[in-house]
């Protein structure tokens, strides 16, 4: 007989996302892969002291992760066209003709568990363009810029894929990043959503929390690209991604941080799914 605390359908919710960088674990023997996969796994805390020691042991704290803003640096790159959502979907299904079915666990966690709605659906087939998949560091979108396309759909690719993921706070014209960002890469005034098709209309980002690539758009304003509402709970967050980015350099030393939420934006995603989730698993 199954006991009903461990077995039972459906099962209680993991606090912690189960999944997320088990594939970038290349050694889970050692001390420290054995160490993260219990963090992963929701086992120990993501802040218990023993995995900051044993990265620092293996080197992986080299350059120094950042726990505050980062220095200025170099102006980002205008996009020259609105980009749109679609764009990098239709990137991934070019390239992965099945992330249809793999997209909406990797992104959307347990949102995935009910049919997501069509922004959903190419939200998550989107950012696993901008991600690695098959190859280490070879994403979909690194094959697609080898074929033909217009000048300026190419920049604006470019332009969102060089803009690190982040959890913003938008209220009004105001702009805040919740996660260690290059100041020349925060918004400086109103925040538009990027439209989901081509040709859709370019709208103001309602107030909240959201996880997004931030650009500058043609018109002067910003674009948040493949954005999604975030719940409120993201305390944690930069500890996960901490995580993240030793198991990251674990291959890739020195990764510099921006590059690590490059390479795991769909960690920041699928958290901000789980929180929602477990937000409304709490009773009022």
């Amino acid at each position: 007989m199954n006991r009903p605390d461990d077995a039972a359908w459906p099962l209680p919710p993991v606090p912690e996302d189960p999944w997320g960088g088990e594939g970038l674990l290349e050694d889970p023997g050692s001390a420290f892969g054995a160490l993260a996969r219990l963090a992963l796994l929701g086992r120990i805390a993501m802040d218990d002291p023993r995995l900051a020691a044993l990265a620092a042991r293996a080197g992986l704290d080299t350059p120094p992760l950042p726990i505050g803003p980062l220095p200025p640096g170099p102006p980002p790159a205008t996009a020259p066209v609105p980009p749109c959502d679609a764009w990098f979907a239709e990137i991934a299904e070019d390239v992965l003709p099945d992330v249809g079915l793999l997209a909406p666990d990797r992104v959307l966690g347990p949102r995935a568990d009910a049919p997501p709605t069509c922004r959903e659906r190419i939200l998550a087939a989107g950012v696993l363009a901008l991600a690695p998949f098959d190859t280490p560091r070879v994403r979909p979108l690194d094959r697609w810029l080898r074929e033909p396309v217009p000048a300026e759909v190419r920049a604006a690719v470019r332009a969102v894929d060089r803009a690190p993921p982040c959890a913003w706070r938008i209220e009004a014209t105001d702009c805040t990043p919740l996660l260690p960002m290059d100041p020349s890469r925060v918004p400086s005034g109103p925040v538009s959503r990027a439209p989901s098709f081509e040709g859709d209309p370019v709208v103001p980002l309602a107030s909240g929390t959201w996880i997004a690539r931030c650009v500058p758009g043609p018109t002067g304003g910003w674009l948040a690209v493949l954005a999604a509402p975030a719940g409120a709970s993201i305390s944690l967050l930069a500890t996960r991604l901490r995580i993240e980015a030793w198991l990251v350099r674990s291959r890739f030393p020195g990764l510099p941080w921006e590059d690590v939420l490059r390479d795991r934006g769909e960690v920041l995603y699928r958290w901000a799914y789980e929180r929602i989730a477990l937000d409304a698993a709490v009773p009022p």
